[in-house]
């Protein structure tokens, strides 16, 4: 079914609800919405710290059925941010949408029609035009095609147990999953060391063995040539820095002069887990493999308590640029 020359009006509460409905990141209110000139947006991003932000931008116009907007003001807790920052923290914030069809082109954002209507099969359309005009975004579409056989059809079941790669491996994966342990000197002084705990404290002797574990880990990563240079990078400087008995780091230096050995190395500890993929670390870790989440979990933990978190929200930011 082909449906021509559709006008749609739409008015802030028309958009906030859209947004309330189709929009779910994890943390991020929208708590309100101004269409004037351009279109301001008031909200809180929650991670551990709840951070206000608002941003106004303003529709540029529509290209080979991409909508363009512009972002030419934005602040986070009443601070303005300047335009190379904007720029930044938009390519930051949006670093994950572009599967979703909105990327972003220097203080641009762009959002792909096309790409975002994949999600919904039976329904395609072309946009006209979109502007904003009398406090109301005006959407002109110049046609829709409608496929009532696909709208009826049943969903496509897809079969996601064994399609991990790519994707967040689970708890369950991580204890499940057999791997190939790599084998060395340390395996076997392991072993030795293991056959001598006395026997009534012998079924703790993963516990017992966890830091000796870690260390053969860190070392063992080292030499894996699939771990990337920026992580072994990062391991070495947070271990040379805590060996160093002097700091190096004046502490009036801004947040990066209060840090401590403790916190470098959860924070590379911390920076390994989560970009090194998962079974090259069970590859060379000793232990069992549910020990690993206990390694997680307690690094986790134990970064709330040092300045990691903040170390590690650089890094982010930094890593996006690169």
């Amino acid at each position: 079914m082909r449906i021509s020359a559709v006008n749609v009006e739409l008015k802030s509460n028309d958009i906030l609800s859209m947004i309330e409905e189709f929009v779910k990141v994890e943390g991020l209110s929208i708590t309100k919405l101004d269409i004037k000139k351009g279109l301001t947006i008031n909200g809180e991003f929650k991670k551990g710290l709840a951070i206000g932000f608002k941003a106004t931008c303003t529709i540029t116009g529509v290209s080979e059925n991409k909508l363009r907007i512009k972002l030419f003001s934005a602040s986070l807790m009443s601070l303005g941010i300047i335009k190379p920052f904007r720029k930044l923290a938009l390519k930051v914030g949006l670093k994950g949408f572009k599967e979703q069809g909105i990327t972003v082109k220097d203080d641009e954002i762009i959002v792909d029609i096309n790409k975002i209507l994949e999600k919904v099969p039976f329904v395609d359309l072309t946009l006209d035009d979109v502007y904003i005009e009398d406090e109301t975004i005006k959407v002109k579409v110049k046609e829709i095609n409608l496929s009532l056989s696909k709208m009826q059809e049943q969903p496509i079941e897809v079969d996601v147990e064994h399609k991990v790669e790519g994707q967040v491996k689970d708890e369950d994966y991580i204890m499940h999953i057999d791997v190939n342990k790599v084998e060395d000197s340390y395996t076997r002084g392991r072993e030795v060391a293991v056959e001598h705990i006395p026997e009534g404290v012998k079924e703790y002797k993963d516990y017992i063995m966890i830091i000796p574990d870690l260390v053969a880990l860190i070392f063992r990563l080292f030499k894996d040539k699939r771990v990337p240079m920026k992580n072994k990078l990062i391991l070495a400087s947070a271990l040379g820095y805590s060996v160093l008995p002097i700091d190096i780091l004046p502490d009036k230096l801004p947040i990066i002069g209060s840090l401590d050995e403790l916190t470098l190395i959860f924070f590379a500890l911390n920076t390994t887990l989560r970009d090194v993929p998962i079974e090259i670390i069970l590859e060379n870790w000793q232990g069992k493999n549910s020990f690993v989440l206990v390694l997680k979990r307690g690094l986790d933990f134990l970064s709330g308590f040092t300045s990691a978190k903040n170390l590690e929200a650089i890094y982010e930011v930094v890593d996006s640029m690169i």
